[in-house]
């Protein structure tokens, strides 16, 4: 009767074969939807793009109204002027985005109010002049390197840290640097377990890790300041650096003499 008790009948037997399948079947379903359904969802994910590889353009970017003191008189004539310029760049938003940099406007400010101190009135006022169009020459210069300033990495403003990475540019760079290759055409190499940097064609370097201004050169020469106190010591990998467009032209606009 003991073995008897222990026996299934046919059918609890079937029963616990059907409850065998069950978990089976669910687990074989679930493989097949995370196979279809994932590979779905994978070909319908967009791929991240990093944009053109080259610059687009011109566009045009308007500057904030300018009221500067000239050479003449000992400084006391000035010249009020809304100057615009043409630029190239990858991306057509990139010049406006620029306006969230906080050191922007202030860094706008002061360079032109410099170079056009350097001008006399009657001489920059005439249109077409020499002396006017060496102004326009002059603020094409050093507007350039604050409105596409050097970019390393993935950093949103020019002195934020490279997430990836943990490179910044250097303090020095604005004013002792001379490279400005495109941003998407250069990069670093960077292999901090060996503590070696390359920048573009340039030298392979050493650095001790605790630098804040460390300077890179390319084969000819131009120069590329690095903060490296937050560079990760594990990251090995190439970092984009460079420019992200160029001024074309600039404009000086409608003149006001006083």
């Amino acid at each position: 009767m003991a073995n008897e008790d222990n026996k299934d009948s046919p059918a609890k037997a079937d029963e616990k074969q059907k409850g065998g399948k069950g978990p089976l079947k669910l687990l074989v379903g679930v493989v097949l939807l995370i196979a279809t359904g994932g590979g779905v969802a994978m070909m319908a994910m967009p791929k991240k793009s990093k944009g053109p590889d080259t610059f687009g353009g011109p566009w045009s970017f308007a500057f904030t109204e300018v009221i500067a003191n000239t050479l003449d008189d000992n400084f006391s004539r000035f010249i009020k002027f809304a100057p615009t310029c043409s630029y190239f760049a990858y991306e057509q938003a990139y010049a406006d985005l620029r306006k969230a940099d906080p050191d922007f406007n202030p860094s706008i400010d002061e360079a032109m109010t410099n170079v056009v101190a350097s001008f006399r009135l009657l001489e920059i006022m005439k249109d077409g002049s020499g002396e006017e169009l060496a102004l326009a020459a002059r603020l094409e210069e050093v507007l350039e390197s604050i409105l596409f300033p050097v970019h390393v990495g993935e950093s949103v403003l020019p002195l934020e840290t490279d997430p990836e990475s943990g490179l910044r540019v250097g303090d020095s760079q604005d004013r002792f640097g001379t490279f400005r290759g495109a941003f998407r055409e250069h990069f670093i190499e960077v292999d901090a377990a060996a503590k070696t940097l390359k920048l573009a064609d340039g030298d392979i370097l050493t650095y001790g890790g605790s630098e804040a201004d460390f300077e890179l050169r390319t084969a000819d020469g131009r120069k590329l300041f690095l903060d490296l106190t937050k560079l990760k010591p594990k990251f090995k990998g190439k970092v984009n650096v460079g420019i992200h467009g160029r001024i074309r032209q600039v404009h000086l606009g409608r003149k006001l003499a006083q």
